[in-house]
């Protein structure tokens, strides 16, 4: 009968601390312990990156080698109140079968014994001379990108395993967790040109790997962007394929709502969203963020960074609110940048340097295209440096010949990173639509034009001739309006002589 009564202790025991990453050997439900003869002991409880490998068993183990350590993780142990030094509070606590739960109220609950401890720079946090008994382990804090562990329940002392016939006081427990990666961002611009164009953004971030029985509490993917940049709209999916239903509207929160220039979007996922990435832990979120430039920055680059908020305490004490605790920066991701600059001329009189104003003309990212100048390839841009006035197509030269065409993306720099292959490059040709008075049309667009940054005013010069090459048309002026008179009255008089004379002849006939 004793027998049997220790394999049912046992059993719950184990239950209770699989949790923990600890289990105990089948040999201990067989071989009863000697009676608890100490009043203390020590709980080590270790924090490593997603641990594997054999469970722990309550002794110290070696991690493997490359297994980082996780600091900072805050544990408030909790002891319970179960009286370990009879076999009724074994039995007790065995009975709940690892039911957490039900452990904090069968056996009257807590204690007034509580400790917190800190994971330190080796990822351990140590209670030490703590009173024999059952304790509560939780993770109370945990740093941004790490899931916390599920609460567990240990005992100290446990049956050592490498001696079942004693006890251990000074016990090991590994608690599962998991390092959510920073999220990943990439840029898309290479088919953008002017203002107005499509940018788009693709932030890929992970799910937690959870605990068995486990629920994600919040998730949340975060871009901060620049003011200018404008949001057009977000979708969101899983990278390869989910079990159950793919994500839809219903199951995430977009906030602001579309069209917002310099918006902090914040993608924040619903019930029916948590519980879709519950059961996908093994996949990856894709957010797109899909935007266009508004206008140009001071330095031409344009950069923002993703942040993910993967469970309630990278969020902040109320997951419930919209946005996260301005304390709470989520797990960051890397920065990426799409460039854009101007072109910016002075129209001049060839072999002068007098501005010429009133000379427009459209931007094309082909000699073909600018060629044939259909408008609608015309690309947009800003022409007065007000980003509340919609781009334009035209340009046209000021009183002093001077333009700027602001809002065409660098031509060496795309998706994220400088082009360095031979005819990538994205250049510019002008075609001039509308000549300065007194001049001619450039016969030819101009080009190519490389934009890599926003260059001080008038920095490219372009030449017209005047009209007719600079010669001068034959005209009539003030000084031959005598002539044409005279002549006509010599006419006149000429035919008058004609007619007189045919008339003589007929008269002699």
């Amino acid at each position: 009968m004793r027998t049997s009564i220790h394999r049912r202790l046992w059993g719950g025991a184990v239950a209770l601390l699989a949790a923990a990453g600890l289990t105990l050997g089948a040999g201990v439900a067989a071989t009863a312990a000697p009676i608890i003869d100490q009043t203390t002991g020590t709980l080590h409880v270790l924090k490593h990156e997603t641990p594997g490998g054999a469970a722990g068993d309550g002794t110290a183990l070696t991690p493997a080698p490359g297994t980082p350590t996780i600091d900072g993780v805050v544990f408030t142990i909790t002891q319970l109140d179960y009286d370990l030094n009879t076999n009724a509070g074994w039995t007790d606590l065995a009975a709940l079968e690892g039911d957490v739960d039900a452990a904090l109220v069968l056996g009257g609950g807590y204690t007034s014994s509580v400790e917190t401890g800190a994971a330190g720079t080796a990822g351990e946090a140590l209670f030490e001379n703590i009173p024999v008994g059952a304790y509560l382990v939780k993770e109370t804090d945990t740093p941004p990108g790490v899931t916390a562990a599920a609460p567990f329940i240990v005992t100290v002392p446990i049956t050592n395993p490498d001696s079942t016939d004693e006890w251990l006081y000074d016990v090991y427990v590994y608690p599962k967790n998991a390092v959510t990666e920073a999220p990943e961002k990439t840029v898309s611009d290479a088919s953008a040109a002017g203002l107005g164009d499509p940018v788009v953004y693709t932030i890929t971030s992970e799910i937690p790997d959870l605990n068995t029985g486990q629920s994600i509490d919040l998730y949340a993917v975060r871009d901060t962007l620049a003011p200018q940049l404008t949001l057009t709209g977000v979708t969101v999916a899983f990278v390869g394929t989910q079990t159950g239903a793919p994500l839809d509207t219903a199951d995430y929160v977009v906030t602001p709502t579309p069209p917002a220039a310099g918006a902090d979007v914040i993608v924040k996922f619903t019930a029916s969203g948590l519980g879709k990435l519950t059961a996908n832990q093994d996949l990856q979120v894709a957010t797109t963020i899909t935007t266009f430039v508004n206008e140009v920055s001071a330095t031409g680059i344009i950069a923002n960074a993703p942040a993910l908020y993967p469970n309630g305490p990278s969020w902040g004490p109320d997951i419930t609110t919209p946005a996260p605790d301005p304390a709470s920066p989520g797990v960051p991701g890397t920065p990426v940048e799409t460039r854009w600059g101007n072109i910016s001329l002075t129209k001049v009189s060839a072999g002068t340097d007098d501005g010429l104003p009133g000379a427009s003309f459209q931007v094309y990212t082909s000699r073909e295209a600018a060629i044939e100048g259909d408008p609608n390839e015309a690309v947009a841009a800003d022409d007065d440096g007000d980003p509340a006035t919609p781009p334009v197509t035209t340009f046209t030269t000021g009183t002093d010949g001077l333009l700027t065409i602001s809002g065409l993306r660098y031509s060496e720099f795309a998706d994220g990173e400088a082009i360095v292959a031979p005819g990538e490059p994205q250049t510019y040709w002008l075609r001039e639509i509308t000549a300065p008075d007194e001049h001619e049309l450039l016969a030819e667009p101009y080009g190519p034009i490389t934009v890599d940054g926003v260059p001080v005013d008038g920095e490219l010069e372009i030449e017209n001739a005047p009209a007719n090459g600079g010669f001068e048309l034959p005209f009539t002026g003030a000084t031959g309006q005598w002539m044409y008179p005279a002549a006509g009255a010599l006419l006149l008089a000429g035919a008058g002589l004609v007619l007189v004379a045919r008339n003589r002849r007929k008269v002699q006939h």
